[in-house]
């Protein structure tokens, strides 16, 4: 009998089959990865057929516009069975493609309704930093919720968590501002937390944030020009500016390891 589990995969690591999924549509990968946002992926169905044969059953498209606009290496959040044939794994296609996709969003507000200690734990976070959830204007409301969790996960035992870090010092340094809780932005940062956790300072990265020059738009645009430079996904170019930014001049003794070392 087949089973399944939600987890986060590496694009790379997945494949197609032919067999089980409509022609991929280059354009519409090419066009949707110069747009790229991570809040609309939701989470795509895969089917472990043993021996590391990871095979997208729904979200082939996705997974291309992932590994254009991120590289192979970002992490996707994927429902992933075991114990399907083939026969099964075209008829599941047929069912997830006739059914109306539910987006990260819309599922991470299920999950609120059903009471899951991790998104209850989550929705807190943004509340309590004046972000209601759900959709709206960009510069009011909060949808990175894939994001988010993804960097939750990250450092789930660390107090304050990363997720908590990396939204207190967004917030605290640019307010309500729109892309201030851009979803990569909030992975970028918080990765750095999450690596260097007690030893990076917030207050002191938060303070330069707040006085710089760059706000959220500014520092994408440098992720994506630096991405371009280094290979890479764009939220790991994030994390590498804004550890240049928190070691400016600072002395060999506080400053933090570069990013890529």
């Amino acid at each position: 009998m087949a089973s399944s589990k939600i987890v986060e995969i590496s694009a790379g690591r997945l494949r197609v089959d032919p067999d089980i999924q409509r022609g991929l549509k280059p354009r519409r990968v090419a066009q949707e990865a110069a747009r790229f946002s991570p809040n609309g992926l939701g989470v795509i169905t895969v089917s472990d057929r043993g021996n590391g044969d990871l095979v997208v059953v729904d979200g082939q498209h996705r997974v291309e516009i992932v590994k254009k606009a991120e590289g192979a290496s970002y992490k996707m959040t994927a429902k992933v069975f075991t114990g399907l044939t083939r026969q099964e794994e075209a008829a599941l296609f047929r069912v997830l493609n006739n059914m109306e996709k539910v987006g990260s969003l819309d599922g991470f507000r299920v999950r609120l309704a059903e009471n899951d200690p991790v998104a209850v734990f989550l929705k807190k976070i943004v509340e309590n930093h004046g972000w209601p959830l759900g959709p709206g204007p960009r510069n009011t409301h909060f949808n990175a919720v894939a994001a988010l969790e993804r960097v939750y996960w990250l450092d789930s035992e660390s107090d304050p968590t990363a997720a908590e870090r990396a939204i207190a010092t967004l917030t605290q340094a640019w307010g309500h501002a729109e892309g201030t809780v851009d979803g990569r932005l909030i992975e970028g940062l918080g990765r750095f937390y999450a690596r260097h956790k007690q030893a990076a300072d917030a207050g002191g990265l938060t303070e330069r944030l707040a006085k710089g020059e760059r706000g959220p738009a500014q520092f994408i645009g440098a992720a994506r020009t630096l991405r371009a430079l280094k290979r890479g996904a764009v939220t790991d170019a994030v994390a590498e500016i804004f550890t240049d930014v928190y070691n400016l001049r600072r002395t060999a003794k506080t400053a933090l390891p570069d990013w890529r070392a």
